[in-house]
C-alpha cells in the first residue's frame, strides 16, 4: 500500500477553485492513481477519461482536463499528462520499491528469529551428539535492528488492546537506542509473550492504562522491568502498590488515596478468588 500526500490546505488554494469540483475530483482521482501505479506523476491520455465515473463526454464537455493543465495542476506530456510537482511532494517508484524490499528483508528476518527462538527447551541436553547437531540446526539468532523491533511487535502483538504501530521517526530512533543496548531477539520476543499474559499490562489496571511500545522503548529500563516479571499477574498482588506508585516512567500505579482497597488489587490478579473474571485473557 502506498500513500499520496495532499495538503491540509488544498481547498484554499485558488487554483483549485476555478477548476470546480469536478476539477478537484478529477485531479485527487490522478493522485491516487499516480500512487497506486507508481508512475511518478504519469497518467495516460486513455486513463485520464476513466478515472472518474463520469462519461468521456461530461468530462470533454465541461473541458475538466483543460482546466486542470491551464492551472498548471497537470501538464501535457508524451502519451498523456504530467501531474505538476508530483515528485516533490510524493516518493518515486525506485523509493516505493527499495523501501518494500527491505521491508520483506526485515520481514523475513523478524520470522526466522521467531520461529527459531519459538522452541522452548525445558531441560537443555548435554549429550554431545545433541550439542553438535543444535549448534548446526540453531545457529545464534540474529541482532535486531530498530525496525525489526518494531516488526517483532506487529507480529507478536498485532491486535487490541496493544495493536500495531507505524516506525515513525522518534519511535524508531528510540527502538534503534534499546536494540543497541540488546539486541538479543530471544529477549524482545520472551518479553512481548509475558507483556501479552499480563493483565495489568493489558488494562486491566484500576486505571485501565495499556502498555505500548513507546513505552517500552523510552528508557533502559521499562521493557526491563516487563522481562523481569514485575507486573506478572502473580507478583503484581503483592507488588504493585509499592513498584507502580510514582515509578516515573509513565506507567500509572496505584497509590494510596486512590480508593483501592488491598481486595481489588486481589480480584485484578486473581479475579476468581472475588468470585467473577475481568474478562482479560492472552493475546490472539
Amino acid at each position: 500500500m502506498t500513500w499520496i500526500r495532499i495538503d491540509d490546505g488544498i481547498l484554499d488554494n485558488p487554483k483549485i477553485a476555478k477548476v470546480g469540483v469536478t476539477g478537484f475530483a478529477l485531479y485527487v482521482a490522478g493522485l491516487v492513481f499516480c500512487g497506486r501505479n507508481l508512475s511518478n506523476g504519469f497518467i495516460p491520455k486513455e486513463r485520464a477519461l476513466l478515472l472518474l465515473p463520469l462519461d468521456a463526454e461530461d468530462l470533454r464537455d465541461s473541458r475538466t482536463i483543460s482546466a486542470l493543465i491551464s492551472q498548471n495542476l497537470w501538464e501535457i506530456c508524451e502519451g498523456g499528462y504530467q501531474v505538476h510537482d508530483y515528485l516533490k511532494y510524493n516518493r518515486s517508484r525506485a523509493s516505493v520499491l527499495r523501501e518494500r524490499a527491505s521491508a520483506r528483508q526485515r520481514s523475513r528476518r523478524v520470522r526466522a528469529n521467531f520461529k527459531r527462538s519459538s522452541h522452548e527447551v525445558q531441560e537443555p541436553d548435554t549429550h554431545p551428539y545433541t550439542e553438535r547437531t543444535n549448534a548446526k540446526e540453531n545457529p545464534p539468532l540474529s541482532p535486531l535492528t530498530g525496525g525489526e523491533l518494531i516488526d517483532l511487535w506487529n507480529v507478536l502483538l498485532p491486535h487490541p488492546p496493544f495493536g500495531q504501530i507505524h516506525p515513525t521517526g522518534k519511535r524508531l530512533a528510540q527502538a534503534k537506542l534499546r536494540v543497541t543496548e540488546n539486541p538479543d531477539a530471544t529477549f524482545w520476543r520472551a518479553l512481548m509473550v509475558k507483556a501479552s499474559a499480563s493483565r495489568f499490562l493489558r488494562g486491566a489496571g484500576p486505571r485501565g492504562w495499556v502498555m505500548n511500545f513507546d513505552w517500552l522503548v523510552r528508557n533502559d529500563t521499562n521493557a526491563q522491568k516487563v522481562a523481569e516479571g514485575r507486573y506478572d499477574d502473580q507478583s503484581l498482588a503483592d507488588r504493585v502498590a509499592a513498584e507502580m506508585g510514582g515509578n516515573g516512567n509513565g506507567a500509572p500505579g496505584v497509590r494510596r488515596g486512590d480508593g483501592v482497597s488491598g481486595g481489588s488489587i486481589r480480584a485484578l490478579v486473581h479475579p476468581a478468588s472475588e468470585g467473577r473474571g475481568m474478562g482479560i485473557g492472552s493475546a490472539d
